[in-house]
């Protein structure tokens, strides 16, 4: 599929052809995504490495591909770093492999996976904080620029 974009894209302009890529690659990661939760119920240990390597390779096209700003790559590949770590470390919940897991490494691994999940909700909350933050700051800016114009043209 790259191979084909990357033959469309050559006489298109770079960043066209970059987003149609990663745009591309995403959705074909969240059709396997889905994919592989429904057919691999049966099989979760099957299931939780493929879902590690899906949210991996994710890291990896969204370091390539997305053109947005370093801290909206750096969040995303955060976000999908902590799936990666969730879905690797989600072994001892099933049942086959109970056995070999104690009830307190069962236990430490859930409030791992808990400090993982709201490590993940503060980066998008920073995330957001930060957007919201940079509008008002902005709104703040623009209103106080006609002052300081109008204080400079009254100094001459």
């Amino acid at each position: 599929m790259i191979e084909f974009l990357r033959k469309k894209g050559k006489s298109e302009n770079k960043y066209d052809f970059e987003s149609r890529i990663f745009l591309s690659l995403d959705l074909c990661r969240k059709f396997i995504y889905h994919f592989v939760l429904i057919f691999f119920q049966e099989c979760p240990t099957l299931q939780f490495l493929c879902l590690s390597i899906i949210s991996l390779s994710q890291c990896l096209i969204i370091s390539k591909y997305e053109e947005s700003s370093i801290l909206d790559k750096i969040i995303s590949i955060l976000n999908e770093g902590t799936i990666a770590m969730f879905s690797l470390t989600c072994f001892p919940y099933n049942d086959i492999n109970r056995i070999y897991f104690s009830n307190e490494t069962i236990k430490s691994t859930g409030f791992i996976h808990m400090g993982l999940l709201l490590l993940n909700l503060m980066n998008v909350l920073f995330k957001q904080l930060l957007i919201k933050l940079q509008f008002i700051l902005k709104g703040l800016y623009a209103r106080k620029q006609p002052e300081q114009i109008k204080n400079i043209i009254l100094n001459f």
